[in-house]
């Protein structure tokens, strides 16, 4: 069994990993790291786990018994995991704030070889920039993205600003494709509540629909979570999974509009932590994530 210690158990991106992982079949939960409720069930702060588990949160994190540490908030404890991390190269880590490394960047549909090739330690992207790069990476390998792209989100974004996450994507498809020069525009119409994000993307392309959908076969075909869909669906097709959904339209000649909806819960956050998991322990990329939607 892979034992596993969350950092920061306490904020709702590791009450989220915790309902996810107690039903994983390879992992064992050794310690939920929360010093301010010590001794306290972790029903305490994460009330739909009532009847599910018994785990206390913990005021010390013993690194000596671990395998694997999830950072979910910075802390004094996070930068002792490194450390531990240093000494012990059995160890992983995985980080969701954005705020250590250098570590491999954790977007499986991007970067999915060295994370099962002897990655340590990976970190998260956020939930917009991951889901927007998710769309825009077959285009970025092709050497297709050579204008400004407009992007506009609704619904649930995460925690970080529209400006974070337009750098973000920028450097990003600027790593893929080194002519990229151009600017990603965010408009935020995000209204919060509930878990579903949408992101329509646009920008100039003469390619047809058809051509457009191959070059995401060619890159997803073995992939487990990104899937193409005839026609946009509503939030609720993807809300409590790690499914990212995405329909390829043209509004006119020259132009592409890429309509993706995601669950901001999982993508960028609970679900590619236990995805990540499951790829830096050499586990089926599907382990524990094989989830049914929220609202059936």
């Amino acid at each position: 069994m892979i034992k596993v210690g969350i950092l920061g158990a306490t904020t709702p991106v590791a009450g989220e990993i915790i309902r996810i992982l107690i039903h994983h079949p390879e992992v064992e939960l050794r310690t939920l790291h929360a010093p301010t409720l010590a001794g306290h069930p972790v029903t305490s702060a994460h009330h739909g786990l009532w009847g599910e588990e018994t785990l206390l949160f913990t005021e010390k994190a013993d690194f000596a018994h671990l395998d694997v540490a999830i950072i979910c908030a910075p802390s004094e404890a996070a930068e002792a995991a490194i450390e531990a991390c240093d000494r012990k190269p059995e160890m992983r880590l995985i980080d969701l704030t954005g705020r250590y490394g250098p570590f491999e960047f954790g977007l499986s549909e991007i970067n999915r070889k060295p994370l099962v090739r002897g990655a340590r330690r990976a970190s998260v992207p956020a939930p917009l920039a991951s889901v927007a790069l998710i769309a825009l990476y077959p285009f970025a390998a092709a050497l297709m993205l050579n204008n400004d792209i407009a992007v506009t989100a609704e619904g649930s974004l995460g925690t970080s600003t529209p400006a974070e996450d337009a750098i973000a994507i920028e450097q990003r498809l600027a790593a893929v494709q080194n002519s990229f020069s151009s600017r990603v525009i965010i408009d935020d119409k995000s209204a919060g509540g509930g878990r579903g994000m949408r992101l329509r993307i646009a920008f100039p392309s003469t390619l047809t629909v058809a051509d457009a959908c191959r070059l995401y076969d060619g890159i997803y075909d073995d992939h487990n979570f990104t899937f193409l869909t005839p026609r946009p669906v509503k939030l609720k097709e993807v809300e409590g999974t790690q499914k990212c959904l995405i329909n390829v339209s043209k509004p006119d000649a020259a132009s592409i509009l890429l309509d993706v909806v995601a669950d901001s819960t999982m993508r960028g956050a609970a679900g590619d932590a236990v995805h990540l998991l499951n790829l830096l322990f050499g586990l089926h990329e599907r382990t524990g994530l094989d989830l049914k939607v929220t609202t059936f």
